[in-house]
């Protein structure tokens, strides 16, 4: 997805938090070839049109929610959110 090419992926809850069947992506039944096999089919006859904008969408995706800079903020969010509570609940029992 970062290089702008459409992703081909497992349809499992982690895949589908990031990609959206379709629309920046293609999902296929996990441990089933021949769904393996058609999505890939589906892809390659896709026009180029529409293979472009499924690849843009990716990128798009992945360097808005996904880059280091992003994932830092995400995770210093999490890290702040974690320290309000830990406050919160010590001022408690205090």
């Amino acid at each position: 997805m970062s290089y702008g090419l459409p992703c081909l992926a497992s349809d499992i809850p982690p895949h589908r938090e990031v990609i959206v069947d379709g629309e920046n992506g293609f999902l296929f039944a996990a441990d089933n070839q021949e769904a393996l096999r058609q999505r890939l089919g589906e892809l390659i006859a896709l026009g180029e049109e529409t293979r472009q904008r499924i690849s843009s969408a990716a990128r798009t995706l992945v360097m808005q929610d996904y880059d280091w800079d992003a994932v830092v903020d995400q995770i210093e969010a999490l890290y702040a959110e974690g320290l309000k509570r830990y406050e919160k609940r010590k001022n408690k029992t205090s």
